[in-house]
């Protein structure tokens, strides 16, 4: 999930995020048609990053310069970063010249890589479009209820044992891993996982208890 705009006692208008406030300087007209009527009702947009599409450190590499290169008045950096939004990042060992982890990097959808260049996919992502607005909690538990509605016609049915069983497993695994795609990628969660156990214990119990009473 890209980092929001948050909502702040007293102002009239949501605090940009790290990555708004960029993309506000780099890209206005992008920003401004992202936040059209953000903040009212006191709630503030959310995006999601569309199918975890993290652009990786080599992709940054052409347009990244070292500290060294821009103190030291190299012509390729300066011109590519004159009159242009700069993040700064740092990279070094924790523990010492070439000892321990890395610092400030974080674990992303294509590996660990360093602060700077995160802030620089949520921008990346608004900036071109790849992003999906977080999906409403009505419509979330809309299709919870119709997949378990769903299920229980299907548990429902008159059909042979080997159907029924079949029936009964084969909904519960497509819903978890439906539930577990949609989290990966458009972030959010199916919380069907207990209703749908619940209908496979009493159809398993409504059936021990025929065969019990025959």
């Amino acid at each position: 999930m890209i980092p929001s705009r948050v909502s702040v006692e007293g102002r009239d208008q949501p605090a940009d995020s790290f990555s708004f406030a960029i993309l506000r300087a780099y890209a206005p007209e992008v920003y401004s048609a992202l936040t059209q009527g953000d903040g009212q009702g006191g709630k503030s947009k959310e995006f999601l990053i569309r199918f975890g599409s993290f652009r990786d450190e080599q992709a940054f590499g052409k347009v990244s310069f070292s500290a060294r290169e821009v103190l030291a008045g190299k012509s390729e950096a300066l011109r590519r970063l004159e009159h242009r939004v700069v993040l700064l990042g740092g990279r070094w060992h924790r523990d010492g010249l070439g000892v321990g982890p890395w610092t400030d990097e974080h674990l992303t959808p294509v590996g660990r890589i360093v602060g700077v260049y995160t802030h620089a996919n949520y921008v990346e992502a608004l900036r071109v479009g790849e992003y999906y607005p977080q999906i409403s909690e009505t419509w979330t538990i809309s299709l919870e209820v119709l997949l378990i509605l769903g299920a229980s016609i299907v548990l429902a049915l008159d059909l042979r044992k080997s159907y029924q069983i079949a029936a009964t497993i084969l909904p519960s695994l497509l819903i978890m891993i439906l539930s577990y795609v949609v989290l990966q990628n458009l972030g959010f969660f199916f919380e069907s996982v207990i209703p749908l156990f619940v209908l496979v214990v009493h159809h398993f119990a409504e059936h021990l208890e025929w065969r019990t009473a025959d």
